[in-house]
């Protein structure tokens, strides 16, 4: 049996994070936080909770974590009607070849399902994926592997015939705790990224042949 493929999305898919870095920036200044992009690569790939859960401790906030998030939803959600967020160079061709080679595809993101929907029909790539999974889907998200593990269930297959792509260390770190193998894209806009526990490390889509991924 051929391995199925999940697909992060931001940073994997969606070339995003100069965009959520953006809108990071502006919530750290509303909020008076200290903004630097040492402490924004360390939440890049994790869930919204996860991320605000770990600022209200890092800054020792005394706000309510739900009155944050639904300010830095509704800043982002007005932003992103104003913005074109692009698709990785050559993912979409990938995704179109692991289709033709009968390959399951999924994608497993910490966004929201509305942003996943919203970016999957402005690509128009959501015929290609059997599953769209978000942290809105499980008890934990990333660097937690519940995403990943919920897409196994869904196929019904072991975690071991599974390969996940991300672009960040908190991706492959969930990927790697779901017992699946790491297939880490280095994208420069996704900062500094540790991805040794991967294993591949790609640094363009061009790299990722059907061959290599059988390999695998």
């Amino acid at each position: 049996m051929q391995p199925a493929i999940i697909f992060d999305m931001d940073g994997v898919l969606v070339d995003s994070e100069p965009f959520h870095k953006y809108i990071w920036n502006k919530v750290f200044d509303y909020q008076g936080i200290p903004f630097t992009n040492e402490y924004y690569d360390t939440l890049i790939g994790t869930s919204g909770v996860y991320s605000w859960n770990k600022i209200i401790k890092d800054f020792e906030l005394k706000k309510d974590i739900d009155e944050l998030m639904s300010f830095h939803k509704g800043l982002f959600y007005q932003e992103l009607e104003k913005n074109d967020i692009p698709a990785v160079k050559g993912v979409v061709e990938t995704l179109s070849i692991l289709k033709e080679h009968q390959f399951s595809l999924s994608l497993g993101s910490s966004s929201p399902k509305k942003l996943i929907n919203i970016i999957v029909d402005r690509l128009d790539i959501k015929s290609y994926f059997d599953f769209l999974v978000s942290s809105e889907d499980v008890e934990n998200g990333k660097p937690a592997p519940d995403i990943f593990l919920e897409i196994a269930n869904n196929y019904k297959r072991p975690s071991e015939n599974f390969i996940v792509i991300e672009d960040s260390k908190n991706g492959i770190k969930a990927a790697k705790s779901a017992g699946m193998k790491g297939i880490g894209y280095r994208n420069v806009n996704s900062g500094n990224q540790d991805l040794s526990q991967a294993d591949l490390i790609i640094e363009s889509f061009e790299e990722l042949t059907v061959q290599i991924i059988k390999e695998l």
